[in-house]
């Protein structure tokens, strides 16, 4: 089962690095492009806006096994990889980024259903932890790996790269998921609702509102950290790839901690102290750049705690309500890419009109009321998992 785990966690990887290359480059990405900063932030937003069509893209992909529907996105997205490589221009790009979404949308879903069908919940935050490594190994690799490829080969080894990350995932995924896992849960009782009914459940609607929340408030601190750090230290490409590797690292402590550490004090107890550690980390994140240290020291303590809420909130909600279980991770991760989309283009204008401190502050107001949704959804879960 650990194998299992591990390859999940390695090919997540692969679809990770697509999704977040961009952010540690954007300066150096539109420069290449020839481009203005904006209209690359621009793009990012609307490669999560195509993960908004989740549960459409469930609904259609339906029929195949979920080896065969993991493997069909591995493939896209090294297609949509080489292919920008040979030619890389904006409209290719923009196509790898759209592509981005698109498989991810498919990718995370079944991978979160397949682990919650096979894990016990006592065991959840575990699994979900270690295979959530992936979110931050991505970013690693992005950035430390990234950098040096961009420097050497440019945009066209930059994508070369990602697309060599596929084929590696693509492998793991054939040897390690069985060909006939399903993301389903197999208890008869946990039987698939019609689509009116879950549609309007509750837990459904919270769990989609507060991730959403979740979601457009990082985002509008993400987009804008790489410009913001240029304009602050005087593009210095050096203080970007180190702060890069401190939120990386940060988000891999916070999903080890949850590994470790969620399932002994209870995942609702995990979730809440991150939530409130996150707002903190917001509010103190535009006072950090007096010295180098002082962003290091907030964005690490900030990313650790951020990445926890994720995580073990994510862990929660597998089981909030099992009987849709399927359905409710595919709204969530649609209400994720809607958030993220969003977060992006608007993250740009409030950055420009308002500042960078300003920007946080909406951050903030957007995690505090995802919190308030967040007690709620704790009250309507099962009595097992309210511990």
């Amino acid at each position: 089962m650990l194998r299992f785990i591990l390859s999940l966690m390695v090919a997540r990887t692969a679809i990770n690095i697509l999704r977040r290359f961009s952010y540690p480059f954007i300066p150096q990405i539109s420069t290449q492009l020839q481009v203005s900063e904006t209209t690359i932030q621009s793009i990012v937003g609307l490669g999560s806006g195509f993960g908004i069509g989740a549960p459409l893209y469930r609904a259609i992909m339906h029929p195949f096994p979920s080896r065969v529907t993991l493997l069909m996105a591995c493939t896209l997205g090294m297609l949509a990889s080489f292919g920008a490589a040979v030619h890389p221009r904006l409209w290719t790009y923009t196509l790898l980024i759209i592509v981005s979404g698109l498989i991810k949308s498919v990718f995370d879903p079944i991978v979160q259903s397949l682990v919650a069908s096979k894990i016990p919940y006592q065991q959840r935050g575990f699994a979900v932890g270690l295979i959530e490594m992936s979110w931050s190994l991505a970013l690693i690799a992005s950035s430390v790996v990234g950098a040096w490829v961009l420097r050497w080969a440019g945009l066209s080894g930059l994508f070369a790269f990602l697309g060599t990350a596929f084929v590696v995932g693509s492998v793991l995924i054939w040897r390690e998921v069985p060909a006939n896992a399903h993301p389903n849960p197999t208890d008869p009782t946990a039987l698939p609702s019609s689509p009116a009914h879950w549609m309007r459940d509750p837990r459904l609607i919270l769990s989609a509102v507060i991730t959403g929340l979740y979601s457009f408030a990082g985002e509008i601190t993400l987009i804008n950290y790489s410009p913001w750090l240029n304009d602050r230290f005087g593009g210095w490409l050096g203080i970007i790839v180190v702060t890069t590797v401190v939120i990386a690292v940060a988000e891999a402590l916070g999903e080890l901690l949850v590994a470790f550490g969620s399932d002994r004090v209870g995942i609702r107890l995990f979730v809440n102290v991150c939530y409130l550690g996150t707002i903190v980390g917001y509010l103190l994140l535009p006072f950090s750049t007096f010295a180098l240290w002082g962003v290091i020291v907030v964005l690490g303590g900030m990313f650790i705690f951020i990445e926890g809420a994720v995580v073990a909130g994510l862990a929660f909600m597998t089981e909030v309500a099992p009987p849709i279980r399927i359905q409710l991770l595919s709204a969530t991760y649609s209400a994720s890419q809607t958030g993220h989309m969003l977060g992006a283009v608007t993250g740009a204008l409030l950055y420009q009109w308002l500042g960078f401190h300003m920007t946080a502050l909406v951050s903030v107001t957007l995690i505090v009321v995802a919190y308030v949704c967040l007690l709620a959804l704790f009250r309507l879960a099962p009595p097992s998992v309210r511990a």
